[in-house]
């Protein structure tokens, strides 16, 4: 992990480690993909402090390695695994953009646990994503970093079905979801692999996790329940 100091302000990326920060977009209000880390702090400042989720997320190795075609790809699934989390932040890619796995993965999905599932934690860091990479940065630590880096991941989502897609799609920041499904290395038709993480304490380029969710529940959609201003 990679860190730089700009006056006050700790900057970090996790789960795919970026080496610069990017310019943030300006977003409408709503919190749609891509919504700036302003809005989604205001969002969980509003929100009732509390863990949403206890549990980390529970995988098994899948001992039997095989390549599944999944359109123009091949999927080689490593590990059941089943997560619950406090969704962060979402940002969607397109192929149009140049993103060449936005017809397989669109939508890339920032997920805490634990202390990161609570609103009065999250409300103080500044989350944003970027080229596939997950950013954040605080002015002063509500938790320690590295429980900031092993209880929050960004996930690399790929919907088994049209349902599951729209589903993915649908998630905002605020959303407590459980999903269900396989992580997953993926090739290419010109053999190139993108390969998962499979593990909650790596970082730098391939950290992320690639994962084919087969089942997604929406448990919570906190933004209903908005304390009155």
């Amino acid at each position: 992990m990679r860190n730089k100091v700009w006056g006050l302000l700790i900057i970090g990326s996790l789960s795919c480690l970026a080496y610069a920060d990017h310019p943030m977009r300006n977003t409408p209000p709503g919190l749609p993909a891509g919504s700036p880390p302003s809005l989604q702090r205001a969002l969980f400042r509003q929100l009732p402090a509390g863990v949403l989720v206890d549990e980390p997320p529970e995988q098994s190795e899948i001992a039997d390695f095989q390549w599944h075609a999944k359109g123009d790809f091949q999927l080689g699934w490593t590990d059941k695994i089943f997560m619950r989390g406090l969704v962060l932040s979402t940002h969607r890619y397109r192929k149009a953009d140049g993103d060449d796995m936005a017809a397989l993965s669109p939508v890339d999905v920032v997920i805490g646990w634990q202390r990161m599932s609570d609103p009065s934690v999250v409300s103080a860091i500044n989350i944003r994503q970027s080229d596939r990479f997950y950013y954040w940065r605080v002015e002063a630590f509500p938790i320690p970093r590295e429980e900031i880096e092993l209880t929050s991941t960004n996930v690399h989502m790929i919907a088994d079905n049209d349902e599951v897609l729209q589903q993915l799609q649908a998630l905002q920041p605020g959303d407590v979801v459980s999903m269900e499904g396989y992580l997953t290395d993926v090739k290419d038709a010109d053999g190139f692999i993108w390969t998962t993480s499979r593990v909650r304490n790596d970082h730098g380029d391939g950290a992320c996790e690639i994962l084919l969710v087969k089942h997604i529940s929406l448990l919570k959609q906190l933004q209903s329940e908005r304390p009155a201003p």
